[in-house]
């Protein structure tokens, strides 16, 4: 897997950019969505949390542990009905 796309992906999903993401979707980039999940969850986007976790991100105690440190409280919520822990 290309590094960049990887980079690329979690720092659009860190800074909340859906759009960006979309494209790369659409374009038929297929980075490690838990990666995203991990970005997203450390920025606080909820649509996109929810967008990785549709694609197939399953590391929820990361995102877990992300959310906890930026006090994201949606988001922690979330990952722990996903069965965080």
């Amino acid at each position: 897997m290309n590094k960049d796309k990887i980079t690329d992906l979690y720092r659009a999903c860190k800074e909340g950019s859906l759009h960006i993401v979309e494209l790369m979707i659409e374009k038929g980039v297929t980075p490690c969505w838990d990666l995203g999940l991990q970005g997203a969850c450390i920025g606080g986007h909820m649509s996109l949390v929810e967008l990785m976790i549709e694609k197939g991100a399953t590391d929820c105690n990361s995102g877990l542990y992300n959310a906890c440190m930026e006090n994201h409280f949606q988001i922690v919520e979330l990952m722990i009905k996903k069965r965080a822990l």
